[in-house]
């Protein structure tokens, strides 16, 4: 679109960045089920935004992926990690599912990759954008209809500290 995608897309890491002291206690407060769906339709409105040459859009979508990062690092595996102690699963039944989850993680990624080329060719540019709306879709569906909700604390043993608190205390590290 003539508008410099290293220069967004640093913009979405420093967005990450300052978000991060606050992604991980937000997610424990409203539960990792409503956190994933938040990241799943956070990341369709993304990509819908990507797909046009509209640079304060391109902007916004960039800020917000700097969070959906964060929420993609920390929501998935911590849901399953939560899910795996509650149900009293096996210590081998939970270090396969990690192991697999790689495995899938990276073939996924590699089919990504081959799937947006292909969708690039036949629609152009804003082609894996729109297959992006598609796939996320798909997962926002799989975890709407199968995750149970889980929190990252044990009831009553949340850290009290509001949003604004723990961002001062990030800035003031980061200062």
């Amino acid at each position: 679109y003539g508008y410099s995608v290293a220069s967004l897309y640093c913009l979405g890491f420093v967005t990450g960045g300052i978000m991060s002291p606050i992604t991980g206690p937000l997610v424990d407060k409203i539960g990792r089920k409503r956190s994933a769906i938040l990241y799943c339709v956070l990341e369709m409105f993304i990509n819908w935004l990507e797909q046009f040459p509209f640079l304060p859009g391109l902007i916004a979508s960039r800020m917000i992926g700097g969070f959906t990062t964060n929420l993609l690092s920390q929501v998935f595996e911590t849901w399953l990690d939560t899910e795996y102690r509650q149900r009293c699963l096996d210590k081998d039944k939970y270090e396969i599912i990690m192991r697999d989850s790689v495995i899938v993680s990276n073939v996924a990624a590699i089919y990504s990759g081959y799937l947006a080329h292909i969708l690039a060719e036949s629609y152009g540019p804003a082609g894996p954008f729109a297959g992006a709306v598609t796939c996320t879709a798909i997962a926002l569906i799989a975890v709407s209809a199968a995750w149970t909700e889980n929190y990252g604390y044990e009831e009553g043993a949340m850290n009290t500290k509001d949003t604004m608190s723990l961002l001062r205390e990030a800035m003031e590290l980061f200062r």
